[in-house]
């Protein structure tokens, strides 16, 4: 597989942990080439290729003053930008490889709210999205969808679950061996 495809995995990796994490359902995410911009992506319950339509056609600007408004759409900006994150996480560049998603990803910015404002948003955003996703559970998590997408091109959401239990369980099992481990040396 090439490099590009391996990149596009984590990618939409990236994606369907924050879709996952934010409770959000999809019906499958891909790596074949569809449509115009190489088409991968996640297809939604809806039309809309790539992250789900609810979320890909807000452009308001959220309410900074009302939280249940900003938290829905924080949601919604941190799962457009996890695919970006996650490739960047990936590949160790700072550079943007997928500067479509960044220029859609965020809400505000394209709507005249002060630089300022906007710019720290991003900021942050991006550096929490970052944390997030670096988390050792959450990269395990990316590393597995992206490595079965890699092999099956495509996974729909119940294969997508039956990855994420598998690697919860791997999780689990590699914790526990070290809990254990640890109590038989304070124990010797």
């Amino acid at each position: 597989m090439n490099k590009e495809n391996i990149n596009a995995a984590y990618h939409e990796a990236g994606h369907v942990l924050a879709l996952l994490l934010t409770n959000r359902g999809f019906k499958y995410v891909t790596l074949v080439p569809e449509n115009r911009n190489k088409g991968y992506g996640i297809e939604p319950s809806k039309y809309v290729r790539g992250i789900p339509s609810e979320i890909y056609n807000q452009w308001e600007i959220p309410s900074f003053f009302n939280p249940i408004e900003f938290i829905k759409y924080f949601k919604n900006d941190f799962i457009k930008v996890a695919g970006l994150v996650a490739e960047q996480i990936y590949t160790g560049a700072n550079t943007i490889g997928a500067s479509e998603d960044f220029k859609k990803w965020i809400n505000v910015s394209l709507l005249g709210l002060p630089d300022t404002i906007s710019l720290k948003y991003q900021f942050f955003l991006l550096e929490y999205t970052r944390g997030v996703l670096e988390l050792k559970i959450n990269w395990l998590h990316i590393t597995a969808i992206a490595e079965a997408l890699i092999e099956r091109k495509t996974l729909n959401y119940t294969q997508v679950i039956d990855v994420f239990m598998q690697s919860s369980k791997m999780w689990k099992e590699k914790n526990l061996n070290k809990s254990e481990f640890n109590s038989l040396m304070v124990i010797v």
